[in-house]
């Protein structure tokens, strides 16, 4: 299936599965989830990913926007995936994406709100109940203050 579709990770690139995974998923004819754990995670303290360090912190930032960029001209361009699933990949990847801004200091986070607002992430968020439009309209107008208490 790999081979078929020439899938890649990004060489050199923090969080390659985020900018991959999605696209896979929605270009398989079927998807299986089992219960059994079968990917296990280790974090080693001072790595790349649990690193307090502003350089390694933004690094991690610019490749999760440069593979969400990536991603969602990838998904936008192909015309074999139905507008319905694609909605639901572009609000996916939306509610990651303002995940990611959740623990960064006052600093970081204002240039990172700033990339969000540029990309008009919160457009991309689903809102199909009264729920889901209050969680859009906050993250669209108050985007720091939806970040810091309310982003996963």
């Amino acid at each position: 299936f790999f081979e078929q579709y020439h899938f890649r990770f990004e060489k050199g690139r923090r969080h390659e599965d985020f900018g991959l995974i999605p696209y896979v998923i929605l270009k398989a004819k079927e998807v299986v989830s089992i219960e059994e754990g079968l990917y296990y995670y280790v974090e080693r303290d001072h790595s790349i990913t649990t690193s307090l360090d502003y350089e390694k912190i933004k690094k991690r930032l610019d490749d999760a926007l440069y593979l969400y960029d990536m991603l969602m001209k990838k998904v936008a361009e192909d015309s074999f995936i139905q507008e319905d699933d694609k909605a639901f990949v572009y609000s996916y990847l939306a509610n990651a994406m303002l995940g990611m801004g959740k623990d960064l200091e006052k600093n970081l986070l204002k240039s990172y709100v700033r990339e969000v607002k540029l990309r008009n992430i919160s457009s991309y968020l689903l809102d199909d109940s009264i729920g889901r439009k209050l969680k859009k309209m906050i993250s669209t107008y108050f985007t720091t203050f939806y970040i810091k208490h309310f982003a996963k």
